[in-house]
């Protein structure tokens, strides 16, 4: 609807908020590694989530490519999930995914599983040698999108779900503070005082729906 999209926009303009600066910057590597990459248990994920995102391969994400990974994360068929998870995994973009990449993801779930009080049934080696069993058919030490596909038709989507709630924890702890909540079924603003596309954000916003703010100096592009 026009009013989720407004919202989807304006999460996307706070992502747009240069952490330092607070005006508007294009959502490139730099940026997003200051929003995704510098704390939480996931940030050794941040450059695999914007490859992942950055469809186009130009190093920046406009709001068409926010929008398809949103949909796809938070609505996603099943077949674009199981690509959103593929390309997070392939993070050289070489069309495969080595035993170290997937390691990595396992290892991050391992790390906070482990700050949990339940016991893992396998260890991360032992996941990752169990996993790679059945995608890697043909044992050569990786997969492709097909061999992922094929392992998800026989043996289900578990781990498309895990790796999602890794992305979706990621990003809802990133747009928390917008008051921005994005679920399958609906798009809520519990901050719709704030634009976070025409105004800089300071104090006042948070205190005072009245407070005003200059404009940005640079307003990034969305279509």
């Amino acid at each position: 609807s026009p009013k989720e999209m407004y919202h989807l926009k304006q999460s996307y303009f706070f992502l747009c908020l240069h952490t330092t600066t607070l005006t508007s910057c294009e959502l490139d590597e730099v940026q997003f590694h200051a929003i995704f990459g510098c704390a939480g248990t996931y940030k050794g994920l941040w450059k695999r989530l914007f490859s992942a995102v950055d469809t186009k391969g130009d190093a920046v994400i406009d709001f068409d490519e926010y929008l398809t990974f949103v949909t796809a994360m938070k609505r996603g068929d099943t077949v674009g999930r199981r690509q959103l998870v593929f390309r997070l995994l392939d993070g050289d973009r070489d069309g495969f995914v080595e035993k170290a990449d997937y390691q990595r993801v396992v290892e991050l779930r391992a790390n906070e599983a482990r700050a949990q009080p339940r016991a893992r049934a396998l260890t991360a080696d032992e996941e990752c040698a169990q996993f790679f069993a059945r995608v890697d058919e043909d044992d050569d030490g990786r997969f492709s999108l097909e061999d992922f596909e094929r392992h998800c038709s026989i043996y289900g989507d578990t781990v498309v779900q895990q790796i999602l709630n890794i992305v979706e924890t990621m990003f809802d702890n990133a747009i928390d503070e917008t008051g921005i909540s994005i679920t399958p079924t609906d798009v809520r603003n519990a901050k719709p005082h704030i634009d976070w596309q025409d105004h800089k954000v300071g104090f006042s916003n948070f205190l005072c729906c009245s407070g005003t703010a200059p404009v940005f100096t640079k307003a990034p592009a969305v279509f």
